[in-house]
């Protein structure tokens, strides 16, 4: 799309599918939060904590974006609800 973010949109959608909470994780952490790591265009995660802000993406949390070494917005870390 315009904006670059057809795919991280389709990430979105699927991502409560994806981190489905397991009986079987032994990791209590891992089960109650389920979190997703994502490195991103520079332009996007500003964009992508509009996003998850939308009726659409209601069970994500933007958590934080974190800059890579060069100081540059490149990751975001998200949780499902």
């Amino acid at each position: 799309g315009g904006d670059g973010l057809d795919v991280i949109r389709d990430i979105l959608r699927r991502l409560p599918e994806w981190t489905i909470r397991q009986n079987s994780c032994d990791d209590d952490a891992l089960r109650l939060n389920p979190v997703c790591w994502m490195e991103v265009d520079t332009s996007h995660p500003h964009l992508i904590e509009r996003l998850v802000n939308e009726d659409e993406f209601n069970k994500i949390n933007f958590i934080e974006g974190i800059k890579d070494f060069g100081g540059l917005d490149r990751f975001v870390k998200l949780e499902t609800k």
